[in-house]
């Protein structure tokens, strides 16, 4: 591998690779200079290069971390190099336990992708994870920081016209990304997704929970009290303060496992060097860190959970990032975490890792019974959010085959989702709800002519058709049909598809803010304790017995009730009309990496 810069060619020897995944984010490189140094070399993501810097080697560090989240809040794409040398006794030995985790027939990928965090964030013992994962590792920070890249990352065209309508849809869309908060934030509005009628945004940010707005002490709990003195304390590096405050910690019943597990590894180290306690400190400070997000993640989101029970003009839009949404789906907390975002016109989870992207959908899929959910992305990191959602749809562009082979569907382009969900969608729908009868009936011929004729016979068991004719029936009236009717059945155009499916959101609203509303000669009543769903089908005649005017929607001689807690539909009228609407919620999830080109 050959640097060219404006001096002398050097030449470098790679000595091994360690390969980008979701999880870690970062990729790394060992190689040894012409001198016979050996030198890592690391790239990723600000969050998983970031913390593990040397400061005092970097003074830059923190104008460097000022720029990058000034580039996030501009909408670009960040990306951090690092590296230091590596001691050619301890490569030796990493590189042992690497060749050994190469070769193993199972859990040969979790193993390769320990030992590449072990060298990347220097672990001070062998077999631990991750930092990012386990606060508790105990690691060195080594890396020295090279350099920062940003650049644009475009949307496909459409993009926030095809969200735009799918909102108007009544269809939730909640963004799962692993971009920075600013940088989300940022697509949201660029994609139509955020406007400045739901300002402010109810934002959780880790970064906010560790360094909350002056006199947030008065509106704090006993247990967010507590945890704080216990961080300063840890941070102080003085073990009797933090063997004092776990003390009186043990007492408050949400805290009193963590404060043992302090006072325990406190216990442990008493009386050891000073780097040891040093050490230990280092590692309860990561663990309180953690313990303090969630407590005060909880109180936020009981917090926004009250709040939202009232409307506000514009919606409510909630942004969260990775470790706050891991602390909103913990057991406790997440079906609080749930009615909250359920209420909300936009959600927008950023910095989140595959894993979070599948427990997301699957906290909606699991708890909300009657909701369809979608999940849309374009590369391997959307995989699980694919799977774990009822429908699945695969981008196909620059990041790879891997979301396209996991999906139900596959597009060339985000904007042609509006085209499957409010025009292919409701035809599909339709054209079901009609063969369903079509096959219903067929079969009831076939089988009532062969009943009526072992009347007359005796039951003698002889037959009516020969079996060519029977064989005929099917082909003829099963395959062909079906796909006449697939490739030729428009009830309404695509203009009318789309315009209705915009439309229905505001009568819909109406519908839902009134006790009551009187269609046609129907009256129907709005209940609390059932949620349904209401949908008007546009027919193609416009004959009505009725003398006086009447708007275009409520030309209607048929109206389908969609019940959520029975999934039941009852025809209100007259059932010859084939319904041209079926409203249904969607909850979809979508990845906004797909948007990208």
């Amino acid at each position: 591998m050959k640097n060219v810069v404006a001096g002398p060619v050097r030449t470098y020897s790679m000595k091994q690779f360690n390969p980008f995944d979701n999880n870690r984010k970062r990729t790394s490189l060992v190689v040894q200079t012409e001198e016979g140094h050996l030198v890592l070399l690391v790239k990723g993501a600000d969050t998983s290069v970031m913390p593990f810097i040397d400061q005092l080697a970097c003074p830059f560090h923190k104008t460097t971390q000022r720029h990058i989240d000034k580039f996030g809040e501009q909408g670009l794409r960040t990306l951090v190099f690092a590296g230091r040398k590596i001691d050619p006794v301890f490569y030796e030995h990493w590189n042992n336990l690497y060749k050994k985790a190469a070769i193993l027939a199972d859990g040969r990928e979790a193993a390769l992708r320990q030992l590449a965090s072990q060298i990347e964030e220097a672990h001070t013992l062998d077999g631990c994870e991750s930092v990012l994962f386990d606060s508790s590792t105990a690691h060195t920070k080594l890396l020295r920081l090279h350099g920062v890249t940003a650049l644009e990352d475009r949307l496909q065209e459409n993009v926030g016209h095809c969200i735009s309508q799918l909102a108007k849809a009544m269809i939730k869309i909640w963004v799962l990304t692993g971009d920075k908060l600013e940088t989300a934030i940022n697509i949201g509005y660029a994609t139509a997704l955020l406007s400045t009628e739901m300002e402010p945004l109810f934002r959780m940010a880790s970064d906010d929970m560790l360094e909350p707005p002056a006199g947030w002490q008065s509106k704090a709990t006993a247990a967010e009290l507590r945890l704080d003195a216990l961080l300063t304390a840890a941070q102080s590096r003085e073990l009797e303060a933090v063997v004092k405050e776990a003390a009186v910690g043990k007492k408050i019943e949400s805290i009193a496992a963590i404060c043992e597990l302090v006072d325990k590894k406190c216990g442990q180290v008493r009386g050891e060097a000073a780097s040891v306690i040093a050490s230990e400190l280092a590692v309860i400070e990561s663990r309180l860190r953690e313990a303090l997000i969630k407590e005060r993640v909880r109180n936020k989101i009981v917090e926004f959970e009250a709040s939202t029970r009232h409307d506000k003009p514009g919606g409510f839009a909630l942004v969260i990032d990775g470790p706050c949404l891991r602390a909103a789906i913990a057991e406790e907390c997440k079906m609080d975490f749930l009615k909250a975002a359920i209420r909300c016109k936009a959600v927008v989870c950023c910095r989140v890792t595959p894993a979070q992207k599948a427990a997301v959908t699957l906290l909606v899929k699991d708890n909300m019974p009657g909701q369809i959910t979608l999940a849309i992305g374009d590369g391997a990191n959307d995989v699980a959010m694919i799977q774990a959602a009822h429908l699945g749809i695969g981008i196909r562009g620059k990041e790879g085959q891997q979301a396209v082979l996991a999906a139900d569907y596959a597009l060339p382009r985000f904007a042609y989702l509006e085209r499957l969900l409010l025009v292919h969608g409701r035809w599909s729908y339709n054209r079901i709800g009609t063969m369903v009868c079509y096959f219903f009936y067929k079969n009831i011929i076939f089988a009532l002519t062969l009943f009526w004729f072992n009347t007359w016979n005796g039951f003698s068991s002889q037959p009516l058709y020969d079996e060519g004719y029977q064989s005929l029936y099917n082909v003829c009236f099963t395959s062909l049909p079906v796909i006449v009717f697939a490739v030729m059945d428009r009830d309404v155009e695509v203009c009318v598809c789309v315009f209705v499916c915009v439309c229905m959101t505001y009568i819909y609203k109406y519908i839902w803010t009134h006790t009551h509303i009187q269609i046609g000669c129907h009256t129907f009543t709005h209940t609390h304790k059932r949620m349904r769903f209401l949908s008007l089908s546009l027919t193609h005649t416009h004959t009505h017995t009725h003398t006086h005017s009447r708007m275009w929607w409520q030309r209607t001689p048929s109206c389908i009730l969609l019940d959520r807690s029975t999934h039941a539909s009852q025809d209100c009228d007259s059932a010859s009309s084939l319904p041209a609407l079926w409203c249904i919620r969607f909850c979809s999830f979508t990845s906004l990496s797909s948007c990208s080109i």
